[in-house]
Order: C-alpha cells, then structure tokens, then sequence
C-alpha cells in the first residue's frame, strides 16, 4: 500500500518585516499540528529573518526559486496561502491567527511564538559594541527605543520621545535609540536629541537587533517590526498603539499573547479604527469626505483616523506620562530582585 504524500504548506508575505516575522508564528504551528515542511516567500530583504527560524524549510523571493524548491520536492501535497491581503492586518483577531485561519487551522498559544535562532557573528559584533559604551549601572536597566517615523496615524512625536528618553536616563538606565533599514518610502526613525542617549545607527540587520534586545532589558516601539523580532527574546516590551488593537499584534512568548509585554492605547471611541476599514460604508464616506473622493489606498491606510481631531490618540492620548508609567511598571517585572 502506498504512503500518503508528505504534506507542505507555502506561506507567502512579501513586505512588511514584522508581517513576515507574524507568519513564522504560523510556521511553528503547522509544523507542530500537521508535521508538514513550510516554505516562505517573502522579500529579499527578510531572507535572513526567515532562515533563521528552524520551522521554515524553504525560502524564496521569486517564481524561478519557487519553482526550484517545487522541483526539490516533487511528492509532496502542497498548500499555498497568498497572506499579503490588507485583510489579516485589519482583522479583529491577533495576526497570526487570521494567518492561520486562512488554511483551517487552530492552534493554542505555545503554538504561535516566533523562534528564531541566534547568530553568532551578530551576537559578538554586540558584545563589541556594548563593550566601548558606558557600562551599565548596578540596578538599572537596558533600554531601546524605536523612534520610529511613518504613517501619521501610527508616528509618535519627537518631542515625546525625546521626553521619554530624558526621563528614563534621568532615572539612571542606559538609554539606546535603535534604528532600521528599510526600502520602503517614507519609513525610518526620527532624530533624537538627548544628553546622553546612545545610538545604535544602522550598523546591524534584524539578527543584529535581536542580538542586542537580547542583551537589554526594555524595547519601547509604536507598533512596529522591532516588537515582532523582541518576541524572539525576552526583553520587556511597551508597545504604543493607536490603529490596531494591541491584542491582535503583540507577539506569543512563552505560551501567552503579550507575555511580559505592557500596552500603551488610546481611549479614543473609535479604536482600534483600523477594524472599521472592513466596513465599506464607513470607507466610502470617509474616502469622500476626508480624502476628497481619491481611490488611493496605500494613503487610505497611513492616514486612516475616524476621530474629529485627527491623531490625537498618538499625539495626545498616548502621553509621555503614559508611556513612562508602562515602562516603569515592565522594568519592575524584568529587572532581577
């Protein structure tokens, strides 16, 4: 009697890095529940991230390496899920479950944690870095904050960060703005200027980020990739929300969603008000009334804002004084006694 085919699934996510690192939580659990081989395809860029995860068996960025890997593995039963729809980021459910939706499957939260392994050379270019820096006082904590500037609906101001930053070395921890390489238009970090803050640059990949969240204590980032590679470590994360819920993107670690993780959301009657862009009545008028009639999604997206005063969950609700209190209360948690 013949054996059943082996079974693989093909995940596909072309952009977006904290998107991909979602369906690597995707990964884990189809090869735990189903044993299957995963393959990804996901940007050039993200290639590495991929790799490093021991769930995916295949990478490839194009049809050609597609095709080469379908050749290298000519009997198996294979499954392809196209995830780059706007719909998983807006579902109300965590991202990774919407993932997994898509292919009829359940999983618990052990399940769904993103795993990535470590890299050596990464690690030692850290440790060499961290070496030449102030050391850290006795008691205090690592701290990495990711300015990052984007889309006016999910930017933080300078001025907060930069009050933030005053505060959290005023109270005696090492202070590190990090940085991130993207292609992507208008994407990048904004400019901090504190005495005594430390700055990353762009010197490191992804692996490189990971390597240093590994050694700090705290990740401060709006909704972001960099919360999506600190689920690879334990570092305490305070994530500043505003469009989407935070119980739908803070990663599993350690069989809970949002495990040592504290969220910053506004109080906003409409948040999380991404959700409401699955409603086309409400898109309809608002593309009408606020956009001036324009069909233009991507810009649909980055200034989504229902609320009268436009971005006040981010440049108001989400205060420093909020934020600082999150990151107060998850050092308490991830400083040793």
């Amino acid at each position: 009697m013949a054996s059943a085919p082996a079974t693989a699934f093909c995940l596909i996510r072309s952009e977006g890095m904290g998107d991909m690192l979602l369906a690597l939580g995707a990964a884990k659990a189809l090869k735990r529940l189903r044993g299957a081989l995963v393959f990804i395809g996901t940007n050039p860029q993200h290639v590495a991230l991929a790799r490093a995860c021991p769930h995916v068996d295949e990478v490839f960025t194009n049809n050609d390496e597609f095709q080469a890997i379908v050749a290298r593995h000519p009997d198996v039963q294979l499954t392809v899920a196209q995830l780059d729809r706007a719909s998983f980021g807006i579902a109300a459910r965590h991202q990774t479950d919407a993932y997994l939706d898509e292919l009829g499957i359940s999983a618990a939260p052990d399940e769904k944690n993103i795993e990535l392994r470590a890299d050596a050379a990464a690690a030692a270019q850290v440790a060499q870095w961290l070496s030449a820096q102030p050391p850290l006082a006795r008691g205090r904590a690592r701290v990495l904050l990711h300015a990052s500037a984007g889309d006016p609906n999910r930017t933080w101001p300078q001025a907060h960060w930069q009050a933030l930053a005053a505060r959290l070395i005023q109270d005696g921890h090492q202070v590190i703005a990090i940085s991130h390489r993207s292609k992507v238009a208008n994407r990048g970090v904004q400019a901090l200027e504190v005495r005594g803050l430390l700055r990353s640059d762009e010197q490191w990949d992804a692996l490189g980020r990971i390597a240093l969240m590994r050694e700090s204590h705290l990740l401060v980032s709006p909704d972001s990739g960099p919360i999506q590679l600190a689920s690879a470590t334990d570092i305490g994360i305070v994530g500043i929300y505003s469009v989407i819920a935070a119980a739908n993107r803070l990663p599993y670690r350690h069989g809970v969603a949002g495990w040592r993780a504290t969220a910053v959301e506004p109080v906003c009657a409409e948040a999380p008000c991404y959700e409401k862009i699955n409603d086309p009545q409400v898109v309809a008028r608002y593309t009408r009334e606020v956009m001036g009639g324009q069909n233009d999604v991507p810009r649909l997206f980055a200034e989504f804002c229902l609320a009268s005063e436009r971005y006040r969950c981010m440049q108001q609700e989400n205060s420093v004084e909020r934020v600082y209190a999150a990151c107060v209360k998850c050092l308490a948690e991830t400083l040793p006694a």
